[in-house]
């Protein structure tokens, strides 16, 4: 079955940044390793479609060759491959199992990357569904508790409470001098 494009991404003077194979949403919807996508959905062109798989890995490759790629310093494509190897039914290297635990120095930076960095309301909305019944017993309160002694204490100057940094940001400092006059 024919079912198979080849697509290009365009600049704002027309000229293709990329070339690629899809089928179905592929040219609009990208993930996040891969070149981005215009901002614009009519710089999104679709150069042949009703192809079959092998002909649409064809033209792919045959139109990267044409205009040639930046970091080869043969053209103006950001592609980083010839083209023409598809992606379609590929295993994993890992086979979809886990890898190995991420280094505490990795999870480290994982965190501060995504600090600051708000949930979407679906988000929030699957992880309340996803923990709806779940029962957490003495150990869980513990290892709040555990939690809660390391966190570092400020001391409020205007009524000497011992507290937290986030309390501290929410009900004292500022806040609480204008309360306390």
């Amino acid at each position: 079955m024919n079912t198979y494009y080849v697509y290009a991404y365009l600049r704002e003077d027309g000229s293709p940044y990329y070339i690629g194979k899809g089928k179905g949403l592929r040219a609009w919807t990208k993930s996040t390793n891969e070149i981005n996508k215009p901002p614009q959905s009519w710089r999104i062109v679709i150069v042949e479609n009703h192809l079959s798989e092998i002909g649409a890995l064809a033209l792919e490759r045959r139109l990267i060759r044409w205009y040639g790629r930046k970091d080869l310093g043969t053209g103006i494509l950001r592609n980083q491959t010839d083209g023409g190897d598809g992606s379609t039914n590929i295993i994993p290297w890992n086979k979809g199992k886990a890898g190995p635990p991420a280094k505490a120095s990795t999870r480290l930076k994982m965190s501060k990357t995504r600090t600051g960095v708000g949930k979407t309301e679906i988000t929030k909305q699957r992880m309340s569904v996803a923990r709806k019944g779940e029962i957490k017993g003495p150990e869980w309160r513990e290892k709040l508790r555990q939690a809660q002694l390391v966190l570092p204490k400020k001391r409020c100057e205007h009524c000497q409470t011992l507290c937290n940094q986030g309390n501290y940001k929410r009900w004292h400092g500022e806040r609480c001098r204008l309360r306390h006059g």
